[in-house]
């Protein structure tokens, strides 16, 4: 199906401003030279036939900010343009299916996909929305529902290549052990791809059940090899996890962590790394004797300085994942400060329903998980939705929260639709004058 057309004064306005955009880039951040010479209609060869990368959305510019949504340098222009689209009509389908895109690339698919359903309410047919759903309820292992919208968008659109790399994720999820995982290998290693593609080529084989641990490294290997979407600090990180709790290779995943505690990593990814590495040595402790000792003592001491001393969110990691009792011996004596009360509550979660911010931060500074669950959420999540009223109390709690690197956008309940954000800011103005410009800046800098 073609692109639903625009009116001629919602295209002139659409038009300059995103000639305003590419000003304002042009003078403040100029972006990666890479990024404005894609080619929107570039053809790829996929498994011997050759597709489009990008899907058609009737302007060159428009499919561009598709492709750019999708690799990390280029996000912050892609994210003007799409500004820019939807402010000349925020119900444009194409400004909509874009503005989906990044929510699904962010890891919002509820959200996606109910602002694709609604697209695809007023413009059925639209092939390019039908895709990124299918790709969203393929998520939820929704196989066949995906299937069908995939059936459709081929009628109406064929030869698109998303489409074409979601049929063969569906066929090899159906089939583990048939080609399909061989041909996701090869996406996965095909520098002419499109490199969210083969990242999700990658995602895919982790979960197929025909690999083995070293076919499972090298994919996880494969994908430090091109920039995407994903950082290389977080690709790093899964693999060096990878390499200490299914490989049994703790060296192996020291040295991958290393390099995430040497890079510009944030805080939090490096504080995992710690974790992470800490656990290693503690690997390392228990193959030598289950229990510590004089054996391993020089084990033990490695897995307390790579978390200064702290070993309590090693402790809750173990308690965590059951492929890790064996390390239990190694920090009985370390306090749980996330115990529950006879109502099901931690000190953080009575903190934060008393809004309490000195209570809060106490109870973080003892080592709280900050995204632990608080009735149904995390506490940030809890104060948003709270209600009406006590904003200078709601504000000061939320602060020491983000302060702590809590998740700025946590579902508001489970099964919602709604995440925290966007709750605050459809629902009360008080809270998107009060609280949306701190998650707003929290999500900014992660």
């Amino acid at each position: 199906m073609p692109v639903p057309a625009r009116s001629a004064p919602a295209a002139i306005a659409l038009a300059l401003l995103l000639l305003a955009v590419d000003a304002r880039a042009a003078t403040n951040a100029t972006p990666a030279p890479s990024c404005e010479s894609l080619d929107p209609a570039r053809r790829v060869e996929f498994l011997g036939t050759p597709r489009r990368e990008v899907p058609d959305l009737g302007s060159a510019a428009t499919s561009r900010l598709d492709a750019q949504l999708a690799r990390g340098a280029c996000r912050a222009t892609a994210n003007a343009g799409v500004d820019a689209l939807l402010a000349a009509n925020a119900d444009d389908p194409v400004a909509s299916y874009l503005d989906a895109r990044r929510d699904l690339l962010d890891a919002r698919r509820e959200v996606a996909e109910r602002k694709l359903q609604a697209v695809l309410s007023r413009n059925a047919g639209f092939a390019p929305a039908q895709v990124l759903l299918a790709q969203a309820l393929l998520e939820r292992e929704q196989r066949s529902q995906a299937r069908a919208l995939l059936d459709a968008a081929d009628a109406a659109a064929p030869g698109d290549l998303r489409a074409a790399f979601l049929r063969l994720r569906l066929d090899a999820l159906d089939a583990p052990k048939g080609p399909g995982v061989g041909q996701l290998s090869q996406v996965l290693r095909d520098p002419g791809m499109t490199p969210e593609l083969r990242e999700m080529a990658g995602e895919t084989l982790l979960y197929a059940r025909a690999l083995e641990f070293g076919e499972k490294e090298a994919a996880l290997r494969e994908a430090l090899r091109f920039e995407s979407q994903t950082p290389l600090w977080s690709k790093r990180l899964k693999l060096g996890r990878f390499l200490a709790e299914d490989a049994n290779k703790p060296a192996a995943a020291r040295e991958v962590l290393q390099q995430v505690l040497d890079s510009a990593a944030p805080a939090p990814a490096k504080d995992d790394a710690r974790v992470l590495v800490a656990e290693t040595w503690l690997l390392d402790a228990a193959a030598l004797d289950p229990r510590p000792g004089a054996r391993n003592a020089s084990q033990v001491a490695n897995a307390r300085a790579a978390v200064g001393g702290n070993l309590l969110p090693v402790a809750k990691r173990i308690g965590q994942w059951h492929n890790l009792a064996q390390l239990e011996p190694f920090v009985a004596g370390v306090a749980d400060p996330d115990v529950r009360d006879g109502a099901g509550q931690t000190a953080l979660c009575r903190a934060t329903h008393a809004l309490d911010a000195i209570a809060v931060a106490a109870a973080l500074v003892a080592g709280a998980a900050v995204d632990g669950d608080c009735a149904g959420a995390t506490a940030l999540a809890y104060v948003v939705r709270a209600g009406p009223g006590d904003w200078a109390r709601k504000r000061a709690v939320v602060q020491v929260l983000l302060a702590h690197h809590a998740n700025p956008d946590p579902g508001l309940y489970p099964g919602a639709s709604y995440t925290a954000r966007s709750f605050c800011a459809d629902n009360f103005p008080d809270c998107q004058r009060e609280l949306l410009p701190l998650l707003d800046a929290a999500r900014a800098a992660r």
